[in-house]
């Protein structure tokens, strides 16, 4: 998924990040690339490149995973990826778009990074569903927000229902009831699976999911005092001085979101919002991947 200079991002993957925190699969943030379908593989022959699937015998299905437990050596944090001078990559949401090349506006798994920037040599384990409550995770909600424009609210969840909604469910399907908030809760965390196993790679974690609840487990929790899950921290709350220079330097985004710093800075001292930080996450990201990603060493 690494750009080149050439490398146009899709403003519509704005929909995705709003919703489920990601752009899912087959999409890309990226105009014209697409996720391989499961079992497929290119096969280039004579300058030619054609698609084969792999078939394979169905699998039984396993038990819904609760969450995951990281072992390993303690200290093993990933350096920040050094663009040039006057690239700072303050936070840590922009180091999580640099380990694995793609947009994330998940505040859970912001606060699972700051939780292995600080891990020992002891376990932890982490429920990975306990901030996904399905009812604020319904579509509708989520676009209901008083920072993206009323159009771009409308046209955004149009493009949701009658295009992303279908291809995601072609790879993960929906469930038989109407009620879409569990089914986006099951995808959110499928999805912090798939991140998680780059991220422990790179923080040389042993990664190991579990089916059943544990009494020692921690969560990906806002209101809690721990203070490395807290969207108090101070590791989240610089997500909103990225904001402000979000509001100079973003391209693309400020045609969809009427972003307005003071505005933020206001709301949130006044009450913090979980939709909001998602959709400064997702900010953050795609203005780095945008401006620096295709810098990266390949």
């Amino acid at each position: 998924m690494c750009g080149t200079d050439k490398t146009r991002f899709d403003p519509r993957c704005v929909a995705d990040l709003i919703v489920v925190g990601f752009v899912a699969a087959p999409r890309t943030p990226y105009q014209g690339i697409y996720q391989l379908a499961p079992g497929a593989a290119i096969v280039w022959r004579y300058g030619d490149a054609r698609l084969e699937y792999t078939c394979s015998a169905s699998a039984a299905p396993s038990p819904q995973t609760i969450g995951v437990s990281f072992s390993g050596r303690a200290g093993n944090i990933p350096a920040q990826p050094q663009l040039s001078d006057n690239a700072m990559l303050i936070n840590v949401i922009p180091q999580l778009a640099a380990l694995t090349g793609e947009a994330h506006g998940d505040p859970g798994l912001l606060r699972l990074l700051l939780r292995l920037g600080c891990q020992r040599s002891a376990p932890c384990h982490v429920h990975l569903g306990y901030d996904l409550d399905p009812e604020t995770l319904r579509a509708a909600t989520r676009f209901k927000q008083p920072w993206i424009r009323r159009a771009a609210q409308r046209s955004l969840q149009h493009y949701w229902n009658e295009v992303r909604y279908p291809e995601i469910a072609g790879w993960f399907s929906p469930p038989e009831t109407a009620f879409d908030g569990e089914w986006i809760r099951h995808l959110i965390i499928s999805e912090r699976q798939r991140v998680i196993q780059q991220v422990a790679t790179a923080y040389q974690q042993a990664v190991n999911y579990y089916h059943c609840p544990r009494i020692d487990e921690e969560n990906m929790g806002v209101k809690l005092n721990n203070e490395n899950f807290s969207s108090d921290s101070p590791e989240a709350a610089n997500l909103y001085c990225r904001a402000v220079q979000l509001n100079m330097s973003a391209t693309f985004i400020n045609q969809l979101v009427d972003f307005s710093p003071g505005k933020v800075f206001r709301r949130n001292e006044k009450q913090q919002d979980h939709r909001l930080s998602s959709l400064i996450c997702a900010m953050t990201s795609l203005n780095y991947l945008e401006r620096f990603h295709h810098r990266l060493p390949q």
